[in-house]
């Protein structure tokens, strides 16, 4: 066989081999599990260590689950099998826009935090679980979807008070930002607690000028052991700072504002991107952030694309 014969028939075996490792294998993970679905997000579900998936499905008003399966099934099987857990929301003209799974009631295993939009009016959903046993499916309450909170943006999951729950912060129906606190009590309306800025404006009241969709961000940003806020606005970014167990005013958020990092003004020719937060000349091992900015220039007609970097630890 000659060398060119030789490569040509290396060639066909390596592409053949490729083509069956980067083939279709959406059904030796899901099986038989309706692909009509779309993800929502990944948790724990049961407490066995494996990743589930959240998922919303019959035109986005039904949530549901993807299970993962014990490992040594998946020798043998799908690796994921449809829960016969679901909830439906109980008016059609809302549909499911956001799901957050998160300990709201700080039993150490995870709620169901739903976000629902009809026609542009929000509500913010609790659907807590009640555990049977270790490694068994829980009980879903869907009864929560009864008992709405209204708000103007989709909202952020954190800590805002260090009790180990997770609380909601965004901006309520009166425009106004701050954080939902949530508690051991499933029954207790979670308290509201408007932010307040310590800047030259010593504004509280923030009337829209808020990004959609947003990039706001749970991280830390000064290495403290502190996560803080990191908030898109449609001009500038605003940086909280987590004051952790220096807050004189137990029960209260740990925020504080501490600076404004502006962004260049584009005279409505700039569509701001996502947020990324990563070490990225790691070098100086801070943690940066980048930012894509879309700048349309109306008069040469195209488009063109640039990506900001900050270091914050450089700015506290």
């Amino acid at each position: 066989m000659g060398k060119q014969s030789f490569f040509a028939v290396l060639y066909g075996i390596l592409s053949i081999s490729l083509a069956d490792l980067l083939g279709d294998s959406t059904d030796s993970i899901f099986g038989s599990i309706d692909k009509d679905v779309l993800p929502m997000a990944f948790l724990d579900l049961n407490g066995d260590q494996r990743t589930d998936i959240a998922v919303i499905t019959n035109r986005s008003h039904t949530l549901t689950f993807l299970v993962a399966r014990a490992d040594s099934v998946i020798l043998t099987g799908p690796a994921f099998f449809s829960s016969n857990i679901e909830c439906s929301v109980p008016d059609t003209s809302q549909s499911i826009v956001s799901v957050i799974p998160g300990d709201f009631d700080g039993d150490g295993y995870n709620d169901i935090g739903v976000v629902t939009d009809n026609s542009g009016y929000l509500e913010t959903f609790i659907l807590w679980t009640n555990q049977v046993g270790e490694g068994l499916l829980p009980i879903l309450d869907c009864s929560g979807f009864h008992r709405g909170i209204s708000m103007k943006l989709q909202p952020t999951m954190l800590d805002a008070d260090g009790n180990n729950i997770a609380d909601l912060f965004g901006v309520n129906e009166s425009k106004k930002f701050g954080f939902w606190l949530f508690s051991p009590n499933r029954t207790e309306k979670p308290s509201f607690h408007p932010v307040k800025r310590d800047d030259e404006t010593g504004v509280e009241d923030f009337e829209g000028s808020t990004r959609q969709f947003h990039s706001n961000a749970f991280v830390d940003l000064n290495e403290d052991g502190n996560a803080d806020l990191f908030i898109t606005r449609e001009n500038h970014f605003e940086l909280w700072k987590n004051v952790g167990n220096q807050n004189s005013d137990p029960g209260k958020p740990n925020f504080v504002h501490h600076k404004n990092v502006h962004i260049r003004d584009c005279s409505g020719e700039c569509v701001i991107g996502q947020v990324s937060f990563d070490d990225f000349d790691k070098v100086k091992l801070n943690i940066d952030f980048s930012l894509m900015v879309d700048i349309k220039k109306v008069n040469f007609a195209c488009i063109g694309k640039t990506k900001l970097e900050y270091s914050f630890l450089a700015g506290w």
